[in-house]
């Protein structure tokens, strides 16, 4: 439909250049025919350029300015070229919205999945989550990143080994600090070449998680529910286990933006299961009256596997 749009758009704009080249040796007509094509115009391009003008850009009319930037936006903005990569590893992270904030304001590169998906979307995947929540030097590398944003209040919900890391000159160089006058700050460091050598690696991440699950074994992902975190963490729980073939229910289960091939079997009743991947506040009796063994948590500390020892499928809820 849009094409053939742009087809008429183009046969008219031919048409009247073609009647124009007829006409103007008569000036009379030339004139009436002008009059014809800009009355034929404004109500086209009038009402979208005073919209345009007055509604949308009313302080520099038609030239797009950037609001007021703050410190940390306008120093990415002024001192980090496109080529390097940034994370925001700042309060609320991975489930805020900064991320896009940083992208479109300061025009910051943010690397949210791996290089070997093309991805169209700023979601969180297994790797972006790996990184928020540990900063390890293995996905700091595998996603090229360079630099951090973090503020005060997220780094003291980090491991001491990595408090230390990121204070220590050696792995890390802090380029710029607010000048807020409370206690609360944010920061940029640089992340050198030193920290991906010799960083200290934290437990809990997905790459980690994979190699306590079997591929060869029926695997079963509790359902969406719209609070975080998990709302967020079951995207990247699926896609992790998109080779496993796992069980789970339809319904906001994997990104739309990404090219990959994601493979994931509805539950039956009836079914039974080896492992269950479930949120930290999901009991995993409320799925099944079955001997359970917890045998993995992580992600932040916010997913948690159990491995069912023996099934009974007296009380299954899906």
């Amino acid at each position: 439909m849009l094409f053939s749009y742009q087809i008429f758009g183009v046969l008219v704009t031919l048409l009247l250049i073609w009647i124009f080249e007829s006409v103007q040796k008569k000036k009379v007509v030339a004139i009436i025919f002008s009059l014809f094509a800009v009355w034929l115009l404004i109500p086209s391009l009038g009402p979208p350029i005073l919209q345009l003008s007055e509604a949308r850009l009313a302080q520099n009319r038609l030239l797009s300015v950037n609001e007021d930037l703050p410190e940390t936006l306008k120093w990415i903005e002024n001192n980090v070229s496109i080529e390097k990569r940034v994370v925001d590893i700042t309060t609320n992270a991975p489930f805020s919205g900064r991320p896009e904030e940083v992208l479109v304001k300061a025009g910051a590169f943010i690397p949210t999945f791996a290089s070997k998906y093309r991805a169209y979307t700023l979601e969180a995947s297994p790797e972006y989550l790996d990184l928020v929540f540990t900063l390890n030097p293995d996905v700091v590398k595998e996603l090229r990143v360079s630099y951090v944003i973090i503020d005060s209040n997220y780094f003291q919900t980090l491991p001491e080994v990595r408090k230390n890391d990121i204070q220590n000159a050696v792995f890390f160089e802090k380029v710029f600090e607010t000048s807020s006058p409370y206690a609360q700050w944010e920061r940029i460091y640089r992340i050198k070449d030193e920290y991906l050598k010799e960083g200290s690696i934290l437990s809990g991440t997905f790459k980690e998680l994979l190699g306590f699950i079997p591929q060869d074994t029926a695997l079963y992902i509790e359902d969406w529910r719209s609070e975080n975190p998990w709302a967020t963490l079951r995207k990247a729980v699926i896609f992790a286990f998109k080779d496993w073939n796992p069980y789970a229910t339809p319904g906001s289960g994997v990104y739309l933006n990404v090219e990959a091939f994601v493979s994931i079997r509805e539950p039956a009743k009836a079914q039974k299961f080896d492992y269950l991947v479930l949120s930290k506040d999901t009991n995993p009796n409320s799925i099944c009256e079955c001997k359970l063994e917890r045998i993995w948590q992580g992600i932040g500390d916010n997913v948690k596997v159990w491995r069912v020892l023996k099934w009974q499928n007296k009380k299954i809820q899906f």
